[in-house]
């Protein structure tokens, strides 16, 4: 910034039932009042895991009816994000969801059962058909057998899925129809040298309106707000999936900033690269520039 400005298969998945064990009991079920009536709902999104694949996607419903879900991988190259669909049938509505990711290993064996919490605390029991994304942090050590929670619900993984679909094509070069960017119609022609706006773009196209109360006019005032909240997180670490990079003084006052997809890669728009939409490791712009990451301050319940 600144002037540098396929479904891979679905299954019953037996034997993943060993890791996942009594799903039933796990769901924090809001009381359900005596007017409840049972109905079919589908609940979709996006998921992520960290540094492993999408090994498949479990939807909990506290009202009966969980089921696997079809997913497919958003890249054949980043197959660690994936799109789900599933229609819970016959279940007693309004009712708490919870999502099970696997991360790593195959579809009938995960290498880690990461959930979700429940909607009970994320907005609420559904009564309807919903759009639910997660991101999960599985770790690079193989956590012990059972079901733990090591995803979130949120916008993250969708962003980062939305700024995948820009490495290729038209989009790679500027703006797309259904891109969300603000009072910015120089990024129809070119991306180059829009680095926040392609950033918070990814949020407000992934369904997130406001990508945060503090938003700033360049990466480096943006840092610097998110930094004076407590906000950012260390620069020792790979950002998660869908978190915002900074690097407040690579390429002159304004900074620049990108999206992390996971595995260590962070996507953003340059004016070194043709086209300048283009995905390098999180700590290589530029030596000892890399100041740590964020997540807008909205994007999580």
């Amino acid at each position: 910034m600144g002037r540098f400005r396929n479904r891979l298969g679905t299954s019953r998945l037996s034997r993943i039932l060993i890791l996942i064990g009594s799903l039933s009991a796990l769901v924090v079920a809001a009381p359900i009042p005596a007017e409840a009536a049972t109905g079919t709902i589908i609940v979709s999104g996006t998921v992520s895991c960290q540094w492993n694949p999408v090994a498949g996607v479990y939807v909990e419903s506290g009202g009966g009816g969980s089921g696997w879900a079809d997913w497919n991988v958003v890249d054949a190259g980043h197959t660690n994000i994936a799109t789900y669909q599933a229609k819970i049938h016959n279940t007693t509505l309004p009712t708490n969801i919870r999502l099970h990711v696997g991360c790593g290993g195959s579809p009938s064996a995960w290498w880690s059962d990461n959930r979700t919490g429940s909607t009970s605390r994320a907005g609420g029991p559904l009564t309807g058909s919903a759009v639910l994304n997660a991101v999960c942090n599985e770790g690079t050590v193989q956590p012990p057998p059972g079901d733990n929670q090591r995803c979130w619900f949120g916008y993250a993984s969708a962003a980062a899925a939305w700024a995948i679909r820009h490495l290729s094509g038209t989009g790679s070069i500027h703006a797309i129809s259904g891109d969300v960017i603000g009072n910015n119609p120089a990024v129809r022609t070119n991306w180059s040298g829009y680095c926040l706006v392609f950033a918070v773009a990814a949020y407000w196209s992934s369904g997130l309106s406001n990508v945060s109360p503090i938003v700033s006019t360049n990466a480096a005032d943006m840092y610097n707000t998110y930094n004076a909240a407590g906000l950012v997180h260390s620069a020792s670490e790979a950002p998660p999936v869908g978190a915002l990079a900074f690097y407040p003084s690579l390429g002159g006052p304004q900074g620049h900033i990108g999206i992390s997809i996971g595995e260590g890669y962070v996507i953003s728009a340059t004016e070194t690269t043709n086209p300048p939409v283009w995905p390098q490791r999180y700590n290589t712009f530029g030596s000892g520039q890399y100041m740590g990451w964020a997540y807008p301050s909205t994007a999580f319940r």
